[in-house]
């Protein structure tokens, strides 16, 4: 049975706090990442058969607002503990992914009081000594990719998954083959068509994926109306 969620408003210290809460049992805190809540995250559907699961937006994201003394994170941090008092709860679990994984750490180090668990979800924000940190506004996503993983192997294989299958980097090589290659790939693709497959990533489990994407911009290239039709 699928828990409805209902929306609720706090006034935590003159921050009119929105939240979704929905479920029942030991409560549970999920603190969400850098794209908010637009995406409604299919988890916490799952999670509301078992737990009292609180789910509010960061100030500044969703219904919230950001007041005046909100500076960093540490700020955010105690307006959740804040607002964990405010409801009552105690022995309550925190979940946090991304920015909220950040949030969460910071909630603990200043009090464990009212926390019963603490689990993460790529947690930004941690500070390892001797490892710098990346912008990740600012880097390419293939490496992005690598500096999500401790381990090098394991990051060099992210990069390269993500390097071929990148749609931009993808579609330049298709446009790159010349006309009679691109319309082979409807029909039976021609040796340069493949090459071009094999040159536009690295991986070799990738490859069916690319061929198929583009298969698919040949038919929307050379059979708009038939792809369309589906």
């Amino acid at each position: 049975m699928t828990m409805a969620f209902v929306r609720h408003t706090i006034d935590i210290n003159g921050c009119k706090l929105g939240f979704a809460r929905a479920g029942r049992g030991v409560p549970l805190l999920y603190l969400h990442g850098t794209d908010g809540l637009a995406e409604w995250p299919a988890i916490l559907e799952a999670l509301a058969e078992r737990f009292d699961v609180i789910v509010p937006d960061h100030p500044g994201f969703g219904t919230s607002e950001i007041p005046a003394w909100i500076d960093d994170v540490s700020d955010v941090a105690y307006l959740y503990l804040d607002a964990i008092e405010a409801l009552q709860l105690s022995g309550i679990h925190v979940v946090g992914q991304s920015l909220g994984g950040w949030i969460a750490l910071e909630m603990a180090v200043r009090s464990t009081h009212r926390l019963r668990s603490l689990t993460l979800i790529s947690a930004a924000g941690i500070h390892v000594k001797g490892v710098p940190k990346a912008d990740i506004f600012m880097i390419d996503p293939e490496e992005q990719a690598r500096l999500a993983y401790a381990d090098p192997k394991l990051g060099a294989e992210a990069a390269l998954r993500s390097d071929g299958l990148d749609a931009t980097k993808l579609a330049t090589a298709y446009a790159a083959l010349p006309v009679q290659d691109r319309k082979s790939l409807t029909e039976k693709a021609s040796s340069r068509a493949l090459a071009a497959v094999t040159g536009a990533v690295a991986q070799p489990r990738a490859r069916r994926h690319v061929l198929l994407y583009f298969s698919a911009l040949a038919a929307i290239e050379f059979y708009p109306a038939e792809f369309a039709a589906g």
